[in-house]
């Protein structure tokens, strides 16, 4: 046997190999001598290669909401890593850092495709017993890429969401607006304001003003579609943006939306003798340019306050 062989039989995966076998195998491998703190591959990267631990620790990372990266995996002498880079034709799942210097042995998808061409006996040893590790680790990992997950999951949602009423936040609304403009993706916009507001936190209180607004959020959610944003502007101003740039539909949706809050029961929200309205000014893209589309809407939202409130305006 000689260096690379040697190294090749205490690798999990190849130690029911003969010594024949570890020579034939031997020269598709490349070694590779990796620093410490080195970054072998970043995650959201394409990669072809496999890689087998020599000698030295490999940590894997995932970044988390806050770009922070958090260990989800260690690989020591003996052990493979990126090996979905070989299956699938796809990006890292996670950063692999050297904890200490390293002895790498690397094998590219077109090398090992060629092993399973030109020693299929080979091959199918390998391709078990990989199977089973990576069995293994989905055992071993499970429980914790569901915690992930979740976490996950909750994070994304705090980030996009507004904790008070449940709808879309700014943020969310930002960079929709941006996406869809970049993708030239037609829609239409409409502003949204609670007409006396001020009034209302004045001759009442705040805890009343908050009523309104979940009142006029329910009505709202109840009203547009699902594959439409609702999204909390600041305040009591909202922005929707209506999927597709059909500005009669989204006229009658908003005009649908302007009826049912002016029939809300005051009364059952601590507001006796109180009407309550909004206004709502609407622009559609592309029909009108991406660098006025947002003012356009402004503009539509204030015409409708000018006429008196409680009206639906579209932008010329």
């Amino acid at each position: 046997m000689n260096r690379l062989d040697t190294l090749l039989s205490q690798v999990t995966i190849f130690q029911r190999l003969s010594n024949e076998e570890l020579s034939q195998l031997a020269p598709y491998f490349t070694r590779k001598n990796i620093g410490k703190d080195d970054v072998i591959f970043h995650e959201g990267t394409y990669g072809n290669e496999l890689f087998i631990v020599a000698d030295g620790v490999i940590a894997a990372f995932i970044k988390l909401s806050n770009n922070s990266l958090r260990e989800v995996a260690r690989f020591s002498k003996g052990d493979f890593f990126g090996d979905m880079a070989i299956f699938e034709n796809d990006v890292r799942s996670a950063t692999c850092i050297a904890q200490t210097s390293c002895t790498l042995l690397s094998l590219t998808a077109d090398d090992f495709f060629a092993i399973m061409n030109n020693h299929p006996p080979i091959a199918i040893k390998i391709m078990y017993d990989m199977l089973t590790v990576i069995s293994q680790r989905l055992l071993k990992t499970g429980s914790f890429l569901t915690e992930m997950i979740q976490w996950g999951e909750a994070a994304r949602k705090r980030s996009i969401i507004d904790e008070f009423t449940g709808v879309y936040n700014r943020s969310y609304f930002e960079d929709t607006i941006a996406l869809l403009i970049t993708q030239e993706k037609p829609f239409c916009l409409i502003m949204v304001d609670l007409d006396y507001f001020r009034k209302i936190n004045e001759q009442f209180d705040h805890q009343v003003g908050d009523r309104a607004i979940l009142a006029i959020v329910n009505i709202l959610k109840n009203t547009f579609r699902e594959s439409d944003a609702i999204c909390r502007y600041g305040g009591d101003e909202f922005a929707i943006i209506v999927n597709g740039n059909n500005i009669d539909e989204a006229f009658n949706f908003a005009e649908k939306a302007r009826v049912r809050v002016h029939h809300i029961n005051c009364h059952e929200l601590g507001m006796p003798n109180f009407t309550l309205s909004i206004s709502m000014g609407i622009a559609a893209f592309p029909n009108i340019g991406k660098d006025i589309i947002r003012t356009k809407a402004d503009e539509a939202l204030y015409m409708a306050k000018e006429r008196g409130r409680n009206c639906v305006v579209i932008a010329s």
